[in-house]
């Protein structure tokens, strides 16, 4: 095969790549967010066309881990215990006014807008309040609705 054949081969399959065909990404383990997804063929990020190095200059302790890690890492940040925290009636009228509430059960709400989605499952994640007699609380973590329904019939038998 000629070098010019190669080198049309390797255009072409580039223009064919789409990000379900990129498994790996670069990150700062320990946050919420990947920095780029990397060019399976190039080596370099598809977003910002930079080098692993470029990246890791603008990004101190940035590493190259596959999606599935970095999601995995991640999860098991999401899913601490949950404490309630004490809150304040401001703080608990304002969640419950500012978007109708994604659910209310009892003297809880999840208010109205994700807050993130889950990295294991992809379930929306809400911040959580609720009431106790004249005790406002606030969740110390977004929850997904399931865990949530969890909570308050836990809170009930407390």
């Amino acid at each position: 095969m000629k070098t010019s054949e190669k080198v049309e081969k390797l255009v072409q399959a580039e223009r064919e790549i789409s990000i379900n065909d990129c498994p790996d990404c670069i990150a700062v383990p320990g946050q919420d967010n990947v920095i780029d997804v990397m060019h399976p063929i190039t080596g370099q990020t598809i977003y910002g066309n930079k080098t692993i190095k470029q990246v890791q200059e603008e990004n101190p302790g940035a590493k190259v881990m596959t999606l599935d890690a970095f999601c995995e890492e991640k999860a098991e940040r999401q899913h601490l215990p949950i404490k309630w925290e004490l809150s304040t009636y401001e703080a608990f009228d304002y969640g419950l006014n500012v978007l109708p509430p994604a659910i209310w059960i009892k003297d809880g709400f999840m208010v109205g807008e994700p807050y993130d989605h889950d990295a294991g499952n992809g379930q929306p994640r809400f911040q959580a309040y609720r009431q106790r007699g004249d005790i406002y609380e606030k969740a110390n973590r977004p929850m997904t609705r399931e865990e949530f329904r969890n909570e308050i019939v836990k809170g009930c038998d407390e």
